[in-house]
């Protein structure tokens, strides 16, 4: 672990030596969980039972969206799972070594939504600004120029800026699941492949069965089928919810230090550890099952004789659209809103209704009028002193120019529909 990642686990400034404790506790229960997301797509804080308390003179506990994001709506985080290179004698070296797994995450104040986008290492894109590197598969950036070009890249393919990257060497998932000592799961078919130079033999039969920690990094990258990468990633998953289970039996919870202690040897981060408490905060009682994860839609591309994939026409604005969608905003908490429409766009009207209280707008009422003035523009005025609120409506309607009237009492919007209208990010 380099940078900020060694702090976490060896040194916390200005507190005594019983808070030491209790916030190197958060930290590493919190390295663990982050370490789960790399490695098999998930975010699992396993070890913030309910009843540890904050510690008052922690910011990070006790303002923790604060500490985490700052003034920021949201981050985005590189997750990137690293592989290792092996040379003609079997030794492994990290050197030119590619992203086995990519994706990328998305964290917000309130700790109330959690999504992830897997990207295919094998998706044929630019690397690097102005494709300075060529065209390649996408784990290949990470090879040619580490961390720094593999953000440049998932920026460049996906449009989104990455604010934060965690790096996980990929067997640690091998020494976390022998540390438990094995993960029980059904493999649903024969799986056989050997690769020298990736270091792989696997060699499984179908069947239920405890999974060592060899064979379950064999079972999570074996793609030598019909599948091939899009079964990887069906497996990835698999395995994730078979591995959260057998962690969180009760037998595994004095082990937190021991599991933490394998994450930190092979992880490095750009996040501060207080972020990481605040995250660890934020998202201790998340439910896994509300996780909104998902992949773009990609086709089939032949280059060289090499089987690569590219994106699908709309992608990945489409998957974006559908995983990262505009968070609720808590300046525009409690706006009353009014929209005044004609009846032929009545349906339009509650669409945008739906849209601007999963923004965080309400409540919202729909009012049909015979006349708007239908050779006029849309317009909006919002009533309120609130100058933060203000900003967020006039950045919600970027197609209209808000007229603001001062109002001291509960903020109110209207808005008078005479066509059909896009939101910010639509």
């Amino acid at each position: 672990m380099t940078g900020h990642g060694q702090l976490f686990l060896t040194k916390v400034v200005g507190l005594g030596a019983r808070s030491n404790g209790l916030m190197r506790k958060w930290i590493k229960r919190f390295l663990f969980g982050l370490a789960m997301l790399v490695v098999c797509l998930a975010l699992a804080v396993l070890f913030l039972p309910a009843r540890v308390s904050p510690i008052p003179e922690l910011t990070a506990l006790v303002r923790p969206g604060q500490t985490a994001f700052g003034n920021k709506k949201s981050l985005n985080i590189l997750l990137l799972g690293v592989d290792y290179n092996y040379d003609s004698k079997a030794q492994r070296y990290t050197k030119g070594a590619r992203s086995d797994t990519i994706l990328l995450l998305r964290v917000e104040p309130l700790g109330k939504s959690l999504s992830m986008m897997s990207l295919p290492r094998d998706l044929y894109v630019a690397i690097g600004k102005n494709a300075l590197y060529g065209h390649e598969r996408i784990n290949a950036a990470f090879s040619y120029g580490g961390v720094q070009l593999a953000r440049e890249t998932v920026e460049q393919v996906t449009g989104l800026k990455i604010d934060h990257h965690v790096v996980v060497k990929s067997d640690v998932v091998a020494d976390l699941v022998d540390a438990i000592g094995g993960v029980p799961i059904h493999v649903d078919k024969q799986m056989d492949w050997d690769d020298n130079w990736a270091g792989l033999h696997i060699h499984l039969k179908p069947g239920d069965q405890v999974l060592s920690g060899t064979d379950a990094v064999g079972y999570c990258r074996f793609r030598r089928d019909e599948e091939g990468d899009f079964g990887r990633i069906r497996r990835q998953q698999k395995f994730l919810g078979a591995l959260l289970k057998e962690l969180k039996k009760k037998e595994h919870w004095l082990s937190y230090r021991k599991l933490a202690d394998i994450v930190a040897a092979k992880m490095q981060t750009d996040l501060s550890n207080q972020q990481i408490l605040g995250l660890a905060k934020l998202y201790r009682r998340f439910p896994l099952d509300n996780m909104v994860k998902g992949r773009p839609e990609v086709e089939d591309y032949f280059a060289n004789g090499a089987a690569l994939l590219i994106l699908a026409p709309g992608e990945p604005q489409a998957t974006i659209r559908k995983l990262f969608p505009p968070l609720p905003d808590p300046e525009v908490a409690d706006i009353a809103v009014l929209i005044k429409t004609p009846k032929s766009l009545l349906g339009h009207a509650r669409g945008i209704a739906d849209r601007l209280r999963s923004r965080g707008f309400g409540p919202i009422r729909t009012r049909v009028q015979k006349s708007v003035g239908d050779n006029e523009p849309n317009s909006v005025t919002f009533y309120s002193s609130n100058d933060k609120a203000t900003q967020a409506v006039r950045d919600t309607f970027p197609q209209i120019k808000v007229v603001k009237k001062e109002n001291k009492g509960r903020s109110k919007l209207t808005l008078v529909l005479r066509k059909p209208l896009m939101l910010s990010g639509e």
